[in-house]
C-alpha cells in the first residue's frame, strides 16, 4: 500500500525507533585469538575472509574482549529473508576448525 501509493505520488513517512543495540569494537592488530584461527586454517587449508559485521561478537568487542564469529561450515545464502537456506555439506571442515582452534587457545597438545 505504502509503494503504490508512492508511485502516485503520494508520501511516505517514516517513524524510526532504536529497538536494541550492538556496540561496535575492533580487534587489536596483534589479536591472539585472530593469529591462532589463521593458524588453523592454514593447517586445514581453509581461505576465509575477514570482514567486519554485526555479529554475536560485537558487545565483547566493545568490551575490550577478543572475540570474533566463525562459521560452522556448510554454505548459505539469502540470509535474513523467507529464502534463507543451508546446505549443510562441508560442516565437518568447520566443525574441525573451531575445535582446532580451541584446542590451540587452550594451549592443548595431543
Amino acid at each position: 500500500e505504502e509503494m503504490a501509493a508512492a508511485r502516485k505520488g503520494g508520501k511516505l513517512e517514516a517513524d524510526f525507533r532504536v529497538i536494541g543495540a550492538r556496540p561496535g569494537g575492533e580487534l587489536p592488530e596483534n589479536s591472539h585469538l585472530l593469529r591462532t584461527l589463521l593458524a588453523v586454517d592454514e593447517m586445514l587449508g581453509i581461505r576465509a575472509r575477514q570482514q567486519r559485521s554485526s555479529t554475536d561478537a560485537n558487545v565483547a568487542l566493545s568490551l575490550g574482549i577478543e572475540a570474533v564469529a566463525v562459521g560452522g561450515g556448510g554454505r548459505s545464502g539469502q540470509s535474513h529473508s523467507p529464502a534463507e537456506w543451508y546446505d549443510p555439506t562441508g560442516r565437518e571442515l568447520g566443525v574441525k576448525r573451531i575445535f582446532l582452534t580451541l584446542l590451540a587457545l587452550a594451549e592443548i597438545e595431543n
